[in-house]
């Protein structure tokens, strides 16, 4: 999976706790980086869940050690 591609139903969020957490697009869920290793619980219905486990903090390791172009962004993207 390329970071365009994850960057589709994934974004990283900032905590209080200074770690972070991976938040799923789809149901707004979130998975700090502790648990990684425990596939990703959406809510029911979510439209980014698949019939397969989803790992995104893996997703997005595999996806960083990928050398490639990303398409550069703004935050102010789409705002007029």
């Amino acid at each position: 999976m390329d970071l365009e591609k994850w960057h589709k139903s994934w974004r990283l969020v900032a905590c209080d706790d200074g770690l972070g957490a991976v938040e799923c697009l789809g149901c707004n869920r979130m998975s700090p980086p502790g648990s990684s290793n425990r596939p990703f619980e959406h809510d029911q219905g979510c439209l980014v869940a698949t019939a397969n486990d989803q790992y995104p903090w893996a997703d997005l390791r595999d996806a960083l050690a990928i050398p490639g172009f990303v398409k550069p962004r703004s935050a102010l993207d789409g705002v007029r």
